[in-house]
């Protein structure tokens, strides 16, 4: 038969996971959308770390040239600015290849052509500045120039390669990343655009055509590269700081550094004498604006991506949130039904479980219940209260019986067990040694003349006498060993030992430690002691009468040897020796 609880729980289930599966669709959909987004801005983070290192290897150009060019008085500042920019390329080539750590076997190549060809330009640029400044060739410096080319190239290929592979991998940033590339090649493409010139500048002769013409073609890619840059970027980022960064593009590069560097080229700077420093010196500046364009595009791509990521958590935290709050509905439903109506019958039961039980805990009182559930509460309680009292009352009985008992086992003078108590778990602890075949030794010691002290000093300092050697006794036992008195000065102590000849040695040091007790109850007079020990080996099947026996006439063979002595085994009378313990091996 099903419970009406179980069938309204199960109602309720069922709603809640209907509810939990169409809120998890959504919230799978928008974590897949959540996760494109994340790694494409990881891709594309790591991507404009790559055409950072690339950008950075293209500007090492321009403090090369003008050391490969600068006039003796000039060289020294030329090669601690080429030193400078060469750390700065370093710096940037390691963190791409931190970034391309662990990547495929195609980018690792591609990273060691680009060191491989820096490294050869950087030796081709440091044979000419080794060189006197009279004997550097034009084809010489050329040469230098084209080989920092090469490792443009190379820096490009890894770039470009790494768009590739990031568009193939996540196709939704493909705009993003064209639009990186795009811009880290326009500032690449103008960089070289000032090296020509300064190929230009370098070169022996009349303005070179050819030259000119590659370089007014240059010009036009660039061009392009704007146009295309515009044309894209601000439709889809919209007004702000690309616009402003392209118009400084224009106005400081285009307009500004471009015509003046053609005009440069198409004269080779012979009207007003122009060197490579000179050029330099104004060109470069007219980069930065190019070099903002590019960092911008790079931000404002990954500021995109962001929102778009963003917009996809937040989708599926609302997702989330819209499934949790169906399910909180029919929780809240299930629990006003189960506080109506399930949750007092059930406490019902499990009270009167309870009781029956034995848990007799007061419970907090329910409110907000309907008359007859009030009515079962109380009458649980009414029972409650009947239970304390009849345990009360048991445990008072059971406390009265333990006093008793223990009154019973008491020797009341010293505290010990007395003989009937000792009876008792002499004969359970000697059945424990037996049946684990434990050695086991009983001790029986007598206080010597006892019967002098209380005649002597009178009964208060014997029972003094008697305390003081239970307590030197018990603390020689120890936790192991159980200590009785078993009459007037008679004692018994029994326990676990391991052999016959540490029983003896046992009962001889404690004999010893009460004759050297200080009892002034006694005036001075010595307090000795005779002790019969008897010993049960491991295995071996012996009553606690015949122990009993045993050691009682070993404790007798003391006495009649003198007393203050240790007897532990059976001895003609010949062999009892005056004075001391004696103990066999």
């Amino acid at each position: 038969m099903v419970r009406l609880q179980h069938l309204q729980w199960g109602s309720a289930a069922a709603v809640a996971v209907c509810c939990l599966l169409l809120g998890g669709v959504a919230l799978h959909s928008n974590y897949r959308e959540y996760a494109v987004y994340e790694q494409g801005l990881r891709e594309l983070d790591r991507l404009k770390t790559v055409t950072a290192a690339a950008v950075q290897v293209a500007a090492e150009r321009g403090p090369a040239n003008v050391a490969m060019t600068a006039a003796a008085e000039n060289a020294k500042a030329a090669r601690e600015a080429l030193a400078a920019k060469r750390a700065l390329v370093d710096a940037g080539v390691a963190a791409a290849a931190e970034e391309l750590a662990g990547q495929s076997q195609e980018r690792a190549l591609l990273l060691a052509g680009l060191r491989q060809r820096l490294a050869a330009a950087r030796a081709a640029v440091d044979a000419v500045v080794a060189a006197p400044a009279a004997d550097r060739g034009s084809g010489s410096t050329l040469a230098a120039i084209d080989s920092m080319f090469a490792a443009a190239d190379a820096a490009e290929a890894l770039h470009l390669e790494i768009g590739r592979d990031m568009i193939a991998e996540v196709p939704r940033i493909a705009l993003e990343v064209s639009l990186v590339t795009r811009a880290t090649e326009l500032r690449d493409r103008a960089g070289r655009l000032g090296s020509q010139v300064v190929a230009m500048l370098v070169a022996a002769g009349p303005p070179d055509e050819a030259r000119y013409e590659r370089l007014l073609e240059e010009a036009g890619k660039l061009a392009e590269y704007r146009d295309a840059l515009k044309n894209v970027g601000k439709p889809y980022f919209g007004p702000g700081a690309l616009s402003d960064a392209i118009e400084a593009v224009d106005r400081r590069y285009f307009n500004d550094g471009l015509t003046w560097a053609v005009e440069v080229a198409r004269s080779k700077g012979w009207a007003n004498g122009m060197g490579v420093g000179d050029f330099t010196q104004r060109y470069v500046p007219s980069l930065q604006p190019v070099e903002a364009f590019r960092l911008t595009v790079g931000q404002a791509s990954s500021d995109r991506l962001a929102s778009y990521r963003d917009d996809a958590w937040f989708h599926m935290i609302f997702s989330a949130v819209l499934a949790a709050t169906a399910c909180l509905i029919m929780i809240v439903i299930a629990i006003a039904f189960r506080r109506a109506l399930f949750g007092p019958l059930s406490e019902v039961r499990d009270q009167l479980a309870a009781i029956a039980g034995g848990d007799l805990s007061d419970r907090s009182k329910r409110r907000r219940v309907g008359r007859e559930i009030r009515d079962m509460f109380e009458g649980l309680e009414v029972l409650r209260v009947e239970q304390r009292q009849k345990r009360a009352l048991e445990s008072r009985q059971f406390l009265l019986t333990q006093r008793l008992k223990e009154l019973s086992e008491t020797d009341m003078l010293t505290g010990l067990l007395n003989r009937r108590a000792f009876e008792e778990q002499a004969a359970e602890a000697l059945a424990w040694a037996e049946r684990e075949r434990r050695p086991f030794a009983l001790l029986l010691f007598d206080i010597d003349r006892f019967k002098a002290i209380n005649d002597g000093f009178g009964h208060a300092a014997g029972d003094a006498v008697l305390r003081k050697v239970a307590r030197c006794a018990e603390a020689r036992l120890g936790l192991d060993r159980r200590l009785a008195r078993i009459g007037g000065e008679e004692f018994a102590a029994f326990g676990p030992v391991e052999t016959e000849t540490a029983a003896a040695a046992f009962a001889e040091a404690l004999r010893a430690q009460i004759a050297e007790l200080d009892l002034p109850e006694t005036g001075g007079l010595a307090v000795t002691c005779s002790v019969g020990v008897a010993f049960l080996p491991a295995g071996a099947d012996f009553g606690l009468t015949a122990l009993l026996a045993t050691a009682d006439r070993r404790l007798y063979a003391a006495k009649a040897a003198g007393r203050n002595r240790v007897v532990s085994v059976d001895v003609s009378a010949a062999r009892r020796g005056r004075g001391g313990s004696e103990a066999a091996a």
